[in-house]
């Protein structure tokens, strides 16, 4: 008997297939074998929705992308071009951008009757945008030289070809424009001896002579510390000669908070990071929160990487369980309304598993 019903499966079967694909095949099956997929894809979707979980989730998601709408717009709106002109015997420079720091006013000031001034502030502060803008304000080039070692650094030299090689200080000077000894007080004391004589005396003997100065030369330097050494937050920091500090004067550039507002309109990351700076400040903690943490922060938030990771990237950094447990006491925010702190609360617990 079995041997009969194999046969009879083997004759009947290409025509229930042939007649199974006549009838999947025709628009109208189609439709229906959709609509039955559709309806079961959609109750199932529903009752995942039906979660609480899940649906406050999906609020905040949308709460959160609706607030990023809103902050790009009304930052795009509610910021015109600001006009700084600043006029001091007779000169008047007038530049224009988006945004400043808010001491960029004062330190163009300085520049413009050739003073030179060292911008003192913690890394991330926005001391090299305020230079840059007041370059492009004066209409004048900007040289860099990086925390210089030797004198050689800024001076230049002379090949064994007899070809001399000049240095940004050298451009500056003999051609005009804005020097920048950035990291001054990570720079040797002996290496600044070349600027010090270019200030005072007018001019200076480079490797291929002497040169005059120019009428557009200007000096900027930047620093974290006020040049006495090493601080508690600046360990590898250079005391500086005396004689070089006379040459110039200092002026603090801190974190400002409304230009980190119009930069980076997001709240809760601005939120978390000055919660970080204040608790710092009290737990007299090694760590830096800059402006720079934020703006790659906000980036990365935008370009859609998980909170998670950017918490350990711009924030977390290597820094311990107990020292991060130190800050986090001294932060008086709600979890439940700052979507970024909830992620570092997040973290947090992660590093103590």
């Amino acid at each position: 008997m079995g041997n009969l019903d194999e046969l009879i499966i083997e004759q009947i079967k290409p025509k229930i297939y042939e007649m199974a694909n006549d009838y999947i095949g025709s628009d109208e099956a189609i439709k229906r074998i959709h609509e039955s997929l559709e309806g079961l894809t959609f109750e199932r979707v529903n009752k995942i929705l039906e979660q609480e979980e899940i649906r406050n989730q999906l609020i905040g998601s949308v709460k959160d992308r609706i607030l990023d709408i809103a902050k790009e717009y009304v930052c795009k709106i509610a910021i015109p071009i600001k006009n700084v002109t600043v006029e001091l015997n007779g000169q008047v420079v007038t530049s224009n951008t988006d945004l400043y720091h808010k001491e960029y006013e004062k330190i163009l000031s300085f520049v413009i009757q050739k003073i030179p001034v060292i911008l003192k502030g913690p890394a991330g502060s926005g001391k090299n945008i305020c230079i840059e803008q007041i370059s492009k304000a004066l209409n004048i080039p900007l040289y860099r030289c990086n925390s210089p070692q030797d004198k050689f650094e800024l001076e230049g030299f002379i090949d064994a070809n007899g070809i001399y090689h000049e240095s940004a200080f050298f451009t500056a000077f003999t051609q005009g424009g804005v020097l920048l000894l950035d990291e001054m007080d990570n720079a040797m004391a002996t290496a600044l001896i070349a600027v010090n004589d270019a200030i005072s005396n007018g001019s200076y003997t480079f490797p291929n002579g002497e040169k005059k100065i120019h009428e557009d030369f200007r000096v900027i330097a930047t620093a974290n510390t006020w040049g006495n050494g090493k601080s508690f937050e600046y360990i590898g920091r250079n005391k500086l000669d005396a004689a070089t500090l006379d040459r110039f004067i200092c002026w603090e550039v801190y974190y400002d908070k409304d230009l980190e507002s119009s930069l980076y309109p997001d709240e809760e990351i601005l939120e978390v990071f000055w919660g970080l700076r204040e608790a710092v400040r009290e737990s007299e903690t090694r760590f830096i929160f800059s402006t720079r943490g934020i703006k790659y922060s906000y980036i990365l938030r935008k370009a859609g990487m998980d909170l998670k990771s950017i918490i350990k990237s711009t924030i977390i950094k290597g820094m311990n369980i107990d020292d991060l447990n130190v800050l986090m006491e001294r932060m008086n925010i709600d979890q439940y309304e700052n979507y970024f702190y909830r992620a570092l609360v997040d973290v947090r617990d992660s590093m103590c598993k």
